[in-house]
């Protein structure tokens, strides 16, 4: 018998990305772009559908494909699936799609009657094959039923075609699905006054001899029927298209004991379907950023029950699910401080129900962290109790307890960064858990599913404040090196976060201190105008890290030839700077150079600088020189034979860092000089003077000490 289905389906095609290659063979189609999806780019499948064999039926609920027993039933499904192209032209292909249904050859002996109405999917074997753009999907079923095989093998065709955008679609097919045991569900009715049916029929069994009820007689022969359905569907269409084609195989049986009739059981699974929002496979399932996560659990209960007064096996098939969207609104998010990525406010939970058979109960829950929501809507199906021949059964189902919190961390990535902005980036992990148990199920089982939601939380870091400290080192004389300073800036940098950063700035190394210049009239010994010798020394100095003692000698024939001369300025010592002060800074020399150091300063506070200054960012330093003039000793009218000079030389230095200048004017104390003179008497006798000149300072917090001491005796007494 042929019968034919001829279906035209007219939709938008719903995109999907393929591997593949370029139509043009230079390419590689691993680069192909995924087309938008919301693009309506308009696509087309009509389809017919042939019956071949020894079979009756036109496949329908009412009209099932019925197969005696050892005959194949093949079944095509042609089909024209056409697409249209962003620039105009038709692409036309024709996939096909397959089934074909093997039933055993030899009649069925069984030892009981159990073992007759039990139908069991021993294997379900699927594969695949590519022929250019081409892709075929199989499917190789195996039912057991009372210890013979019947056997499903379905096949259909995939098409993928390169548009003139580059792009890789798949077009319009027919997808064959998985056959199943019973009967298919009849065509529903458009009335409110129809209702459901509670069962189908799985076995019919009609006995070659009259039973008494409840026992069967044994080596009694059966006509048995066996229904199957699988189920086919348009995809990519706009619109689905879903048809549920129905089987039949008969064959004959022969019960060989006396058995009773088979106890009713009940059969509860679930299978697990990602449907998209993550590459995990398995529990925890990590959020893909930017999609959504959906998972549906799919779920069969089948009640499988003997009735003897229709002599059939019936099942009651239920098939409720489970699923879970889980989103995110943000794949970045900015906080003020590490403290709000470690926190999650979980809304209160919002659950509703709607529907009675099945009764489906949904709920909302909302996870908040500043302007991040993490949403997980759930729902899951619930039958109601069906009377069984007077007895009432409960339908297995699974449930969705409220998700919980599980752990929440943020963990710094040192080497991240956002452009155009100065900012800490943490990478975030919130970890929630939903419970899902089965109920009304003999091995009533909870396992914990766990979610995990990853973004980025990224702290902006604005510089607060910048605050400048002086500082130095001192390095002690050693070896042939003398009394050194080493000036230096420490940056600190304060952020938003209270964090705070030092940058330190060391320029090089200066010399501390002065000099004491012999002054004295020429060589050691003289002859003066008179012909008298005047005799002059330089006795050496004693030299300390910031202590000098210069002591001075000079011996003439008669000390009431010595005059003391204030040569410069009244009857006082003289002090002046004989170069320009500190302070002066055009006098100032470039020392150490920063390229690429400087930070802006705008909206920013300061503390420490001392002004702004545009000259390039770096040290400057310069060493005034300041003269103290205590005396001037003349002997007779023409001889200079003692000065009273002591120089003060102490170095000083700038940075300029981000535009500022940053001085050490406060750190150089004031100068305190002594001077006085007294009449000494020489060991021999002799008189004699003493000068003595001292210099007292503090500088970068150090105690500096200069002093000299000038000596004039007569040589006798």
């Amino acid at each position: 018998m042929k019968t034919m289905f001829f279906w035209r389906i007219v939709a938008i095609a719903m995109f999907a990305v393929v591997c593949g290659t370029f139509i043009s063979c230079d390419n590689d189609e691993s680069t192909l772009p995924t087309p938008d999806l919301t693009e309506e780019l308009k696509g087309e499948v009509s389809f017919s559908i042939n019956f071949s064999g020894n079979s009756s039926g036109n496949g329908s609920s009412s009209s099932p494909a019925t197969v005696q027993q050892g005959d194949t039933l093949n079944m095509a499904i042609s089909q024209i699936s056409k697409y249209t192209d962003p620039d105009g032209s038709v692409y036309t292909c024709e996939p096909k799609a397959a089934i074909k249904l093997f039933t055993p050859y030899d009649t069925l002996y069984v030892k009981d009657f159990q073992t007759l109405t039990t139908v069991i999917e021993k294997s379900n074997v699927a594969s695949q094959s590519n022929a250019g753009e081409k892709q075929t999907k199989k499917m190789l079923q195996t039912f057991d039923v009372g210890g013979k095989e019947v056997i499903f093998d379905v096949a259909y065709d995939i098409f993928s075609h390169v548009n003139s955008l580059q792009q890789r679609i798949e077009m319009p097919y027919v997808k064959v699905n998985s056959a199943k045991y019973g009967a298919a569900q009849p065509e529903k009715v458009d009335t409110r006054a129809e209702k459901p049916r509670v069962s189908v029929t799985g076995m019919r069994i009609v006995p070659h001899a009259p039973q008494t009820r409840g026992i069967i007689v044994d080596s009694t022969m059966y006509d048995v029927n066996v229904a199957f359905n699988v189920a086919v569907e348009s995809v990519h269409t706009k619109k689905e298209q879903n048809q549920t084609l129905s089987f039949e195989v008969s064959f004959l049986a022969v019960v060989e004991d006396i058995t009773e009739y088979p106890d009713p059981e009940m059969q509860f699974n679930y299978e697990l379907h990602i449907l998209g929002g993550t590459k995990s496979t398995a529990s925890p399932f990590v959020l893909t950023p930017g999609e959504k996560l959906s998972l549906e659990w799919a779920e069969t209960c089948r009640y499988n029950y003997f009735s003897l007064k229709d002599f059939t096996s019936q099942i009651i098939l239920r098939e409720p699910k489970v699923s879970v969207n889980l989103e995110a609104t943000k794949d970045t998010i900015w906080v003020a401080n590490k403290e709000e990525l470690e926190k999650l406010v979980a809304s209160g939970v919002s659950m509703s129900q709607d529907g009675t058979n099945p009764l489906v109960t949904s709920g909302h829950k909302v996870f908040s962290m500043a302007e991040q929501a993490i949403t997980l809507n759930w729902r899951y199906d619930t039958y109601e109790d069906v009377d069984v021949e007077g007895t009432s059964v409960a339908m297995p189902h699974l449930e969705l307890g409220e998700p919980q919190i599980v752990s929440v961390s943020a963990t710094e990535l040192t080497n991240a960064s956002v452009p155009g902005k100065q900012a800490k980036v943490y990478a975030v992990e919130v970890r929630l858990s939903q419970e899902l148990k089965s109920v009304n199920d003999a091995k009533e089982s909870t396992e914990s599913i766990e979610y995990v939601v990853k973004f980025i939380g990224a702290i902006d870091v604005k510089l607060v404040k910048v605050v400048y400290r002086k500082d130095w080192e001192w390095v002690d004389s050693h070896d042939n090196m003398m009394l050194a300073y080493y000036p230096m800036v420490h940056r600190d940098r304060i952020y938003s976060t209270g964090e705070t950063f030092t940058d330190t700035f060391r320029d090089l190394g200066h010399l501390a201190g002065g000099y004491i210049p012999l002054s004295i009239g020429g060589e050691p010994i003289q002859e003066v105008s008179d012909g008298t010798l005047v005799r002059t020394a330089w006795e050496g100095q004693i030299q300390g890290d910031s202590i000098i003692i210069c002591p001075f000698s000079a011996s003439v024939p008669n000390l009431d030839k010595v005059f003391d001369v204030f040569e410069y300025e009244g009857d006082e010592p003289v002090s002046q700077y004989i170069t320009p002060p500190p302070g002066t800074w055009d006098e100032y020399e470039t020392g150490k150079r920063y390229k690429d150091l400087d930070i802006s300063l705008d909206g920013v506070e300061v503390v420490g600088a001392n002004g702004v200054s545009d000259l390039p960012s770096g040290w400057y330093f310069y060493r005034p020189n300041y003269v103290y003039n205590s005396f001037v000793c003349i002997y007779g009218d023409e001889f200079r034979l003692l000065e009273g000079e002591m120089h003060i030389s102490f170095y000083d230095q700038f940075l300029v860092i981000d535009g500022r200048m940053i001085t050490f004017l406060e750190y150089r104390g004031p100068m305190d000089f002594k001077y006085h003179k007294e009449n000494i008497t020489m060991p021999n006798g002799a008189p004699g003077f003493v000068y003595t000149t001292e210099f007292r300072r503090k500088f970068l917090e150090k105690n500096f000490y200069f002093c000299r001491i000038d000596s004039i005796y007569q040589q006798k007494p």
